[in-house]
């Protein structure tokens, strides 16, 4: 009777460790196939995601570009358009030598001074202060 449950302990022995194994190697098969298939739709889903915003991200720079280049211009227009006009006596006689006289051109119109922008009409502006 010993023979008997000795064979039988032995045979379950050996279904257990045919189970692990099974077990083992559905477990390294399921792996393998996760990785295989992260790996697939992660590079599917890169590549959407290109087709998808690759003509976005080309229209965005090439709108930056034209804007930037717009930009730029208009900023060497209006420096070329702001510039400073010294008074004379021909030329805004009440202001010269006054300190708040200002004498820049904004977009063509001079401004003369805060207090009078279009100048003084005669020689004597009341507020001509002299330059410090």
């Amino acid at each position: 009777m010993e023979d008997w449950s000795k064979d039988f302990f032995e045979m379950l022995e050996g279904a257990t460790r045919e189970f692990e194994q099974f077990f083992q190697d559905v477990s390294e098969v399921a792996e393998t196939i996760a990785e295989e298939v992260q790996n697939s739709i992660a590079l599917e889903f890169e590549n959407f995601c290109y087709e998808i915003f690759e003509p976005l991200i080309e229209v965005y720079n090439e709108f930056e570009s034209e804007f930037r280049s717009e930009l730029d211009d208009l900023l060497e227009e209006d420096l070329a358009i702001s510039y400073k006009v010294e008074s004379t006596p021909e030329h805004h006689p009440a202001c010269v030598g006054c300190q708040h006289y200002h004498g820049h051109v904004y977009n063509g119109n001079l401004l003369v001074c805060g207090m009078h922008p279009y100048g003084w009409d005669d020689d004597n502006c009341p507020d001509w202060e002299s330059s410090p």
